[in-house]
């Protein structure tokens, strides 16, 4: 279930509204290392293993930060409406801390740290900025994905079990089903080759970090601070070579001198965490602290991509990300083809028209009775630039260039929008092993591996795309042509342990149903077709793993 809830900001303190330069002057107080270790507490102590907001330690945390009466009265604020602490705001102070706190200065952990929690609630002023009156439907909704994005990642610390699972599936067993293919990249040695450590011993060491930082609370902070930290020594036991513990070590981790450096080369927006994402702990001497827990598990999924990225040219990236984009089809078919039941959800990998040299019509096709299912699968990651610059016509481009195309390149939309010649009225093409006859609507999907696939409002804004981009051939279609579906591979990864048993088509539309603009995600709404079955989860994946 998700949690929904507002924050506090200076004001609640009887305070007015905090300036930039305010919070930045009264952080520039403090020591950044003990800052940083702070942020490394908090955000571990609400995150850390945990799908949802845990309440109890954000009140152990309120409890610890300011003085009693201050504390008494965030306390007593409305549950929904009282959030002093969370992890959007903590990472934005983090790196705020790293470009502005010197290396020495006050103790944060000093009583009621120091004042430092008055700077977190000046925090919570500054990680929205206004955007000026939209002028057309289009523009609104695209300024409403812009403004919940950061709040939608910062949410979704709990999700990234499901990305580790996968990235292992596609860098293994998927990936061998291309090698002797054309355009086939060895991401594994070229990998290994780059990072001086191999996949799965980067895996493993990942893993074993990961177990130190769970079911750590404040009580155990307060008896033993160092605890929370990760020591560099922690893998020495092992009998991974040291030599690859360090370039791993090297790889997530970063002293807050070398964070400031980057930080002032690059200066991102307000709400871009690309800096922490990849360097999530911070070392101080001999200690390594988890400024973000998520952030850690995810370079299991995104280090061997990017690293490999780093090393190639720009036409051998051109043709890397496709290749990608490939093994995530791939992965997707696997999962769906060995999710079904083909009594409930007739699958199809990769249909092809039947005429000589058949291109693919969509990723993958599945008939649940008289309804069909179109599939399209993308694998692009979408820009810092275009979530982050606060800017709705860059989040467009990134849209068009990665989810529509063109006439001469289509993506996603336009992928559909061609697919749907198998259903013309007049000539319509054939699919090779597959009868479409019986065929009365039609459900066109779209499942990406970014998590864009699970923001609010963009399912609706592509559907205004489809639209606009089917135009007038929706009356040559002799089927019905519902709104087009958008989601995430991790919707779909929490949807498939149930299609043994369900229609896709009854998830689909009672999908819909619940929220007829399509503006909500998978995980925002309750689908009574699940639901009546319980919790299930991926046991595929698991096993797999």
């Amino acid at each position: 279930m998700t949690y929904y809830a507002t924050y506090v900001n200076h004001e609640s303190l009887g305070e007015r509204t905090s300036t930039l330069e305010g919070l930045r002057s009264l952080l520039g107080g403090f020591a950044r290392n003990r800052v940083l270790q702070v942020c490394s507490v908090i955000n571990t102590l609400l995150t850390a293993g945990k799908r949802q907001f845990d309440r109890n330690a954000h009140n152990a945390l309120v409890a610890n930060a300011f003085a009693p009466a201050t504390a008494q009265k965030l306390l007593s604020l409305d549950p929904a409406k009282g959030v002093v602490f969370h992890r959007q705001q903590i990472l934005f102070l983090a790196k705020e801390a790293v470009q502005f706190c010197p290396e020495q200065g006050k103790d944060a952990s000093a009583p009621y740290w120091g004042g430092l929690g008055e700077v977190f609630l000046m925090a919570n002023d500054h990680l929205h900025q206004a955007l000026p009156p939209s002028k057309t439907v289009e523009e609104k909704i695209l300024q409403n994905i812009v403004f919940f994005i950061p709040i939608l990642e910062a949410g979704s610390h709990g999700t990234f079990l499901n990305k580790m699972m996968r990235s292992h599936l596609m860098l293994t067993s998927v990936v061998e089903e291309l090698r002797d293919k054309a355009n086939f990249f060895d991401v594994r040695k070229l990998f290994a080759a780059a990072m001086g450590v191999p996949v799965l011993t980067y895996e493993a060491l990942i893993f074993g970090a990961m177990s130190r930082f769970l079911g750590l609370d404040i009580s155990r902070y307060m008896a033993n601070p160092s605890g929370f930290s990760l020591p560099t020594t922690w893998f020495d036991k092992t009998a991974v070579p040291r030599k690859e513990v360090s370039a791993f070590l090297q790889d997530v981790s970063a002293s807050g001198e070398e964070l400031k450096k980057v930080v002032s080369e690059q200066n991102p927006r307000a709400n871009d965490m690309t800096i922490l994402r990849a360097k999530p702990l911070f070392r101080d001497g001999d200690f390594l602290f988890p400024l973000d827990y998520s952030f850690f598990a995810e370079k299991f999924e995104s280090s061997p991509f990017w690293c490999v990225h780093k090393e190639l040219g720009d036409k051998e990236r051109k043709n890397f990300h496709a290749f990608w984009g490939i093994v995530f089809e791939m992965y997707v078919g696997w999962l769906l083809g060995n999710s079904v039941n083909p009594h409930v959800n007739e699958f199809h990998a990769s249909p092809r028209y039947d005429r000589k040299g058949g291109t693919q019509v969509c990723d993958a096709l599945v008939l649940c009775g008289e309804t069909a299912m179109l599939i399209e699968c993308k694998g692009s990651t979408f820009t810092a630039r275009s979530k982050y610059t606060n800017d709705p016509d860059e989040l467009r481009k990134e849209i068009e260039k990665k989810l529509v195309g063109t006439d001469d390149e289509p993506k996603g939309i336009r992928q559909l929008k061609n697919a749907l010649s198998v259903f013309r009225k007049n000539a319509p093409e054939k699919v090779k092993d597959v009868d479409l006859r019986r065929i009365t609507k039609i459900m066109p999907v779209i499942v990406t591996r970014d998590d864009i696939g699970s923001y609010l409002d963009m399912n609706k804004y592509l559907n205004i795309r489809f639209r606009e981009v089917l135009g007038k051939e929706k009356k040559q279609i002799k089927a019905t042509v519902t709104p087009v579906f958008l989601m995430s591979a991790g919707n779909l990864e929490n949807i498939a342990p149930y299609l043994s048993d369900v229609p896709l088509s009854d998830v689909l539309e009672q999908r819909y149903r619940a929220d007829p603009e399509l503006r909500s995600t998978f995980g925002m709404v309750e689908i009574p077709c699940l639901k009546s079955l319980g919790v299930r989860r991926s046991v595929l994946l698991t096993q797999a793993m």
